[in-house]
């Protein structure tokens, strides 16, 4: 069975996109915005709302939840890059080695990414 494959234009916003300060263990200020150099405006994604101890409406997530929400959120682009290529080489009738471990990585480090942790964890 021979697969076509179907040239597509993503309609989201290109990344890399990137963490919200509040996530970064380096900023103290509490902005959850997830950002990208492609967005137009100032560049929000989206936001990522968490209880920092302001009233906010409605109940929010606590920090450690809202930080693993914005990681995964942040690492979007990149899983679906990583996964597009895993199955661009798993329908390859012809793939070497070392493209499948380039791969390999880098769908391990973009699932480091959305978890907040090392790829050698």
């Amino acid at each position: 069975m021979t697969r076509v494959k179907a040239e597509w234009t993503p309609k989201f916003t290109p990344g890399p996109w990137t963490v919200p300060h509040f996530a970064s263990e380096r900023v103290t200020c509490g902005c959850g915005y997830v950002f990208s150099q492609y967005q137009r405006g100032m560049g929000a994604i989206c936001e990522v709302l968490f209880d920092h101890g302001q009233e906010c409406g409605g109940e929010q997530e606590d920090r450690a939840t809202a930080t693993a929400n914005a990681h995964l959120i942040a690492s979007a682009p990149d899983l679906l890059a990583a996964l597009t290529e895993l199955v661009r080489l798993q329908d390859a009738a012809d793939t070497s080695y070392v493209a499948k471990v380039k791969a390999w990585t880098v769908a391990r480090d973009a699932i480091a990414n959305a978890t907040g942790r090392s790829p050698f964890e």
